[in-house]
Protein backbone atom coordinates (compact mmCIF):
# COMPACT_ATOMS: atom_id res chain seq x y z
CA UNK A 1 0.00 0.00 0.00
CA UNK A 2 2.73 2.80 0.85
CA UNK A 3 4.57 1.91 -2.48
CA UNK A 4 1.18 3.66 -4.22
CA UNK A 5 1.98 6.87 -2.47
CA UNK A 6 5.55 6.46 -2.60
CA UNK A 7 5.91 6.36 -5.99
CA UNK A 8 5.89 10.07 -6.01
CA UNK A 9 8.80 10.17 -3.81
CA UNK A 10 11.03 7.60 -5.99
CA UNK A 11 10.56 9.37 -8.90
CA UNK A 12 12.17 12.44 -7.42
CA UNK A 13 14.41 11.09 -4.59
CA UNK A 14 17.98 11.99 -4.86
CA UNK A 15 19.01 8.37 -3.60
CA UNK A 16 17.63 6.72 -6.64
CA UNK A 17 18.09 9.65 -9.71
CA UNK A 18 21.45 8.30 -10.28
CA UNK A 19 19.86 4.92 -10.99
CA UNK A 20 16.52 4.97 -12.72
CA UNK A 21 16.26 8.44 -14.49
CA UNK A 22 13.36 10.12 -15.01
CA UNK A 23 11.56 9.59 -18.29
CA UNK A 24 8.89 12.56 -19.10
CA UNK A 25 6.47 11.95 -22.07
CA UNK A 26 3.31 13.99 -23.30
CA UNK A 27 1.53 14.12 -25.92
CA UNK A 28 0.80 18.12 -26.15
CA UNK A 29 3.53 19.92 -25.45
CA UNK A 30 6.84 20.20 -22.32
CA UNK A 31 7.64 23.63 -21.54
CA UNK A 32 10.96 24.54 -19.86
CA UNK A 33 10.82 27.97 -17.67
CA UNK A 34 14.29 28.36 -17.16
CA UNK A 35 13.36 31.95 -15.30
CA UNK A 36 11.04 30.06 -12.98
CA UNK A 37 13.30 26.74 -12.39
CA UNK A 38 9.72 25.04 -13.63
CA UNK A 39 8.72 22.22 -16.36
CA UNK A 40 5.63 21.86 -17.55
CA UNK A 41 4.14 19.13 -19.22
CA UNK A 42 0.87 19.25 -21.30
CA UNK A 43 -1.35 16.46 -22.59
CA UNK A 44 -1.70 12.55 -21.57
CA UNK A 45 1.76 13.16 -19.43
CA UNK A 46 3.43 10.28 -17.96
CA UNK A 47 6.34 10.28 -15.68
CA UNK A 48 8.35 6.94 -15.19
CA UNK A 49 11.38 6.05 -13.02
CA UNK A 50 11.97 1.99 -12.40
CA UNK A 51 8.90 0.51 -12.12
CA UNK A 52 7.24 3.32 -10.85
CA UNK A 53 4.68 5.55 -13.34
CA UNK A 54 2.26 8.47 -12.86
CA UNK A 55 -0.18 9.55 -15.07
CA UNK A 56 -2.04 12.70 -15.24
CA UNK A 57 -3.13 15.53 -17.78
CA UNK A 58 -1.05 17.90 -16.57
CA UNK A 59 2.21 17.89 -14.74
CA UNK A 60 4.50 20.57 -12.99
CA UNK A 61 7.92 20.19 -11.40
CA UNK A 62 9.41 23.02 -9.75
CA UNK A 63 13.21 22.67 -9.31
CA UNK A 64 16.61 24.05 -8.45
CA UNK A 65 20.13 24.19 -9.70
CA UNK A 66 22.65 22.37 -8.40
CA UNK A 67 26.39 23.93 -7.78
CA UNK A 68 27.35 23.56 -11.60
CA UNK A 69 24.12 24.11 -13.03
CA UNK A 70 23.70 20.72 -15.23
CA UNK A 71 21.84 19.05 -11.91
CA UNK A 72 18.22 19.58 -11.08
CA UNK A 73 17.60 19.47 -7.82
CA UNK A 74 13.91 18.95 -7.53
CA UNK A 75 11.21 20.52 -5.14
CA UNK A 76 7.99 19.38 -5.80
CA UNK A 77 5.82 17.73 -8.35
CA UNK A 78 2.35 18.07 -8.82
CA UNK A 79 0.40 16.15 -10.99
CA UNK A 80 -3.26 17.66 -12.14
CA UNK A 81 -6.24 15.76 -13.71
CA UNK A 82 -6.99 11.77 -13.87
CA UNK A 83 -4.27 11.28 -11.99
CA UNK A 84 -2.69 7.64 -11.57
CA UNK A 85 0.17 6.37 -9.90
CA UNK A 86 0.94 2.55 -10.81
CA UNK A 87 3.66 0.46 -8.86
CA UNK A 88 3.81 -3.47 -8.92
CA UNK A 89 2.12 -3.30 -5.69
CA UNK A 90 -1.13 -1.84 -6.86
CA UNK A 91 -2.93 1.45 -8.54
CA UNK A 92 -3.79 5.02 -7.25
CA UNK A 93 -6.42 7.06 -8.16
CA UNK A 94 -6.81 10.83 -7.43
CA UNK A 95 -7.60 14.42 -9.37
CA UNK A 96 -4.67 16.02 -7.65
CA UNK A 97 -1.36 14.06 -6.52
CA UNK A 98 1.71 16.84 -5.13
CA UNK A 99 4.98 15.64 -3.87
CA UNK A 100 7.05 18.37 -1.36
CA UNK A 101 11.14 17.23 -1.35
CA UNK A 102 11.73 19.30 1.42
CA UNK A 103 9.16 17.64 3.89
CA UNK A 104 9.08 14.40 2.22
CA UNK A 105 5.39 14.22 2.34
CA UNK A 106 2.59 13.04 -1.36
CA UNK A 107 -0.40 14.28 -0.82
CA UNK A 108 -3.79 12.76 -3.55
CA UNK A 109 -6.61 14.53 -3.54
CA UNK A 110 -9.79 14.05 -5.61
CA UNK A 111 -12.88 12.57 -6.18
CA UNK A 112 -12.94 8.99 -6.43
CA UNK A 113 -10.00 8.98 -4.48
CA UNK A 114 -8.71 5.09 -4.07
CA UNK A 115 -5.81 2.74 -3.89
CA UNK A 116 -6.28 -0.51 -5.29
CA UNK A 117 -4.53 -3.74 -4.98
CA UNK A 118 -5.01 -7.79 -5.42
CA UNK A 119 -6.19 -8.04 -1.72
CA UNK A 120 -7.15 -4.28 -0.64
CA UNK A 121 -8.93 -1.28 -1.17
CA UNK A 122 -8.83 2.10 0.55
CA UNK A 123 -11.63 4.74 -0.39
CA UNK A 124 -11.53 8.04 1.08
CA UNK A 125 -13.69 11.72 0.47
CA UNK A 126 -11.30 13.67 1.38
CA UNK A 127 -7.29 13.28 0.86
CA UNK A 128 -4.63 10.77 1.22
CA UNK A 129 -1.07 11.82 2.46
CA UNK A 130 2.28 9.97 2.97
CA UNK A 131 5.45 10.82 4.89
CA UNK A 132 8.40 8.72 4.27
CA UNK A 133 10.37 9.59 7.66
CA UNK A 134 7.81 8.57 9.73
CA UNK A 135 6.26 6.13 7.55
CA UNK A 136 2.94 7.04 7.50
CA UNK A 137 0.21 7.07 5.63
CA UNK A 138 -3.41 8.94 6.46
CA UNK A 139 -6.74 8.66 4.94
CA UNK A 140 -9.02 11.16 6.06
CA UNK A 141 -12.69 11.87 5.05
CA UNK A 142 -14.65 8.48 6.23
CA UNK A 143 -12.09 6.62 5.08
CA UNK A 144 -12.34 2.66 4.17
CA UNK A 145 -10.59 -0.11 3.86
CA UNK A 146 -11.64 -3.28 2.32
CA UNK A 147 -9.27 -6.00 2.91
CA UNK A 148 -10.34 -9.63 0.86
CA UNK A 149 -9.26 -12.91 1.23
CA UNK A 150 -9.56 -16.67 -0.53
CA UNK A 151 -12.41 -17.22 2.68
CA UNK A 152 -13.20 -13.87 3.64
CA UNK A 153 -14.06 -10.20 3.24
CA UNK A 154 -13.43 -7.81 5.99
CA UNK A 155 -13.73 -3.74 6.00
CA UNK A 156 -12.59 -1.11 8.57
CA UNK A 157 -14.49 2.21 8.62
CA UNK A 158 -14.10 5.43 10.22
CA UNK A 159 -13.63 9.17 9.99
CA UNK A 160 -9.87 8.85 9.84
CA UNK A 161 -7.25 5.93 9.16
CA UNK A 162 -3.67 6.13 9.85
CA UNK A 163 -1.35 3.27 8.59
CA UNK A 164 2.28 2.78 9.99
CA UNK A 165 4.59 1.03 7.54
CA UNK A 166 7.99 -0.37 8.48
CA UNK A 167 11.00 -1.28 6.46
CA UNK A 168 11.54 -4.42 4.83
CA UNK A 169 14.12 -5.95 2.49
CA UNK A 170 14.93 -3.97 -0.53
CA UNK A 171 13.12 -0.76 -0.88
CA UNK A 172 9.62 -2.01 0.12
CA UNK A 173 7.78 -1.14 3.23
CA UNK A 174 5.40 -3.76 4.60
CA UNK A 175 1.93 -2.04 7.09
CA UNK A 176 3.00 -2.93 10.64
CA UNK A 177 -0.75 -1.15 12.17
CA UNK A 178 -3.45 0.83 11.95
CA UNK A 179 -5.40 3.48 14.05
CA UNK A 180 -8.60 4.65 13.25
CA UNK A 181 -11.12 7.35 14.67
CA UNK A 182 -14.07 8.26 14.74
CA UNK A 183 -17.27 6.40 14.10
CA UNK A 184 -15.45 3.32 13.98
CA UNK A 185 -17.15 0.33 11.86
CA UNK A 186 -15.38 -3.12 11.42
CA UNK A 187 -17.17 -5.41 9.58
CA UNK A 188 -16.49 -8.99 8.98
CA UNK A 189 -18.46 -12.39 7.39
CA UNK A 190 -20.62 -12.39 10.83
CA UNK A 191 -19.75 -9.23 12.92
CA UNK A 192 -20.60 -5.35 12.87
CA UNK A 193 -18.37 -3.77 15.40
CA UNK A 194 -18.69 -0.29 16.24
CA UNK A 195 -16.48 2.11 18.73
CA UNK A 196 -15.05 5.27 19.07
CA UNK A 197 -11.89 4.13 18.30
CA UNK A 198 -10.32 1.26 16.69
CA UNK A 199 -6.38 -0.61 16.23
CA UNK A 200 -5.23 -2.86 13.92
CA UNK A 201 -2.07 -5.23 13.83
CA UNK A 202 -1.54 -6.84 10.76
CA UNK A 203 1.50 -8.96 12.19
CA UNK A 204 -1.61 -10.51 14.39
CA UNK A 205 -4.28 -10.11 12.70
CA UNK A 206 -5.93 -8.79 15.54
CA UNK A 207 -8.16 -5.74 16.02
CA UNK A 208 -9.37 -3.56 19.09
CA UNK A 209 -12.46 -0.88 19.50
CA UNK A 210 -12.76 1.56 22.30
CA UNK A 211 -15.14 3.71 23.90
CA UNK A 212 -19.12 3.01 23.24
CA UNK A 213 -18.70 -0.48 21.43
CA UNK A 214 -21.42 -2.20 20.20
CA UNK A 215 -21.13 -5.75 18.54
CA UNK A 216 -24.02 -7.13 15.94
CA UNK A 217 -24.74 -10.64 14.83
CA UNK A 218 -27.52 -10.59 13.53
CA UNK A 219 -30.59 -9.28 15.63
CA UNK A 220 -28.26 -10.36 19.20
CA UNK A 221 -26.09 -6.93 20.18
CA UNK A 222 -23.73 -7.00 22.88
CA UNK A 223 -22.82 -3.71 24.38
CA UNK A 224 -19.47 -2.63 26.78
CA UNK A 225 -16.23 -0.39 26.69
CA UNK A 226 -13.53 -2.89 24.82
CA UNK A 227 -13.90 -5.25 21.95
CA UNK A 228 -11.00 -7.52 21.15
CA UNK A 229 -11.32 -9.22 17.55
CA UNK A 230 -9.66 -12.18 16.37
CA UNK A 231 -9.97 -11.07 12.17
CA UNK A 232 -8.42 -14.98 12.06
CA UNK A 233 -10.83 -17.18 13.68
CA UNK A 234 -13.38 -14.42 13.44
CA UNK A 235 -14.04 -14.56 17.73
CA UNK A 236 -14.55 -11.37 19.49
CA UNK A 237 -14.03 -10.88 23.13
CA UNK A 238 -16.22 -7.58 24.87
CA UNK A 239 -14.87 -6.37 28.65
CA UNK A 240 -16.32 -3.18 30.66
CA UNK A 241 -12.75 -1.51 30.02
CA UNK A 242 -8.88 -1.40 31.41
CA UNK A 243 -9.07 -3.72 34.15
CA UNK A 244 -11.99 -5.27 33.28
CA UNK A 245 -14.14 -3.00 35.20
CA UNK A 246 -17.59 -1.59 33.82
CA UNK A 247 -20.61 -3.01 32.73
CA UNK A 248 -21.21 -5.79 29.98
CA UNK A 249 -24.39 -6.18 28.28
CA UNK A 250 -26.08 -8.41 25.97
CA UNK A 251 -29.44 -8.95 24.52
CA UNK A 252 -29.82 -12.10 22.85
CA UNK A 253 -32.89 -13.40 20.38
CA UNK A 254 -33.61 -16.97 20.69
CA UNK A 255 -34.44 -19.12 16.87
Amino acid sequence: MARLIFALLCLLSPAVYAADPLTLTADTALEWHRDQQKIIARGNVTAIQGESKIQSALMTADYTEGGDKNKFLPKTLRAENDVRISTPDGTAYGDVALYDIGQKNATLTGENLRLESDNFKLEANDRFSYNIQSGNLSAHGRAKLTQTTDKTTNTIEADSLTAHFIKTAGKNRDLEKMTATGNVIITTPTEVITGDQGFYNKQTNQAELRGNVKILRGPNELTGSLASIDLVTNISTLSGGANNKGQVSGVFYPE
